[in-house]
């Protein structure tokens, strides 16, 4: 399979494979359940990188009607106060079904700036069960 080097609209680099997409190529991981805190940092960025895509995958649908955003923040600000990266997302969907957040339009909001915290926020408690994982996919800026 080739590997193209993909230099975006949003001056980011991508590497682009068979399916034409933007080519992102870093992925942060945030795992949620029920005994988790509202506020899961992922990863603090080494480098300035642009979010390309939010999804998320429920293990187990929560019992609650709960949502989960993606937000950035430096170090000094609370997760939940930084930069909302895409929409809120419902955490209670079908299992295993992806759901795929609709990425911020504010302008430079995608634009994540290096030593910045990227996360997931979750609005309330999810209930008996609920738990999954949410995925932030990156390119380097």
């Amino acid at each position: 399979m080739a590997i193209v080097i993909k230099q975006l609209g949003d001056s980011s680099c991508g590497l682009e494979g068979r399916a034409g997409d933007a080519g992102a190529f870093i992925f942060i991981n945030v795992p949620y359940s029920t005994t988790t805190p509202l506020s899961l940092s992922g990863a603090v960025l080494p480098r300035a990188c642009v979010v390309q895509s939010i999804t998320l995958s429920p293990d187990v649908a929560s019992t609650n009607a709960v949502t989960a955003q993606a937000f950035a923040a430096a170090s000094t600000v609370v997760l939940a106060s930084g930069t909302a990266l895409g929409a809120v997302m419902v955490t209670n969907g079908a299992v295993g079904a992806n759901v795929v957040g609709a990425l911020s339009a504010v302008a430079g909001a995608l634009l994540v700036p290096a030593g910045s915290r990227v996360g997931i926020v979750i609005s309330g408690a999810l209930g008996a069960s609920g738990s999954g994982i949410a995925t932030i996919g990156l390119n380097p800026a």
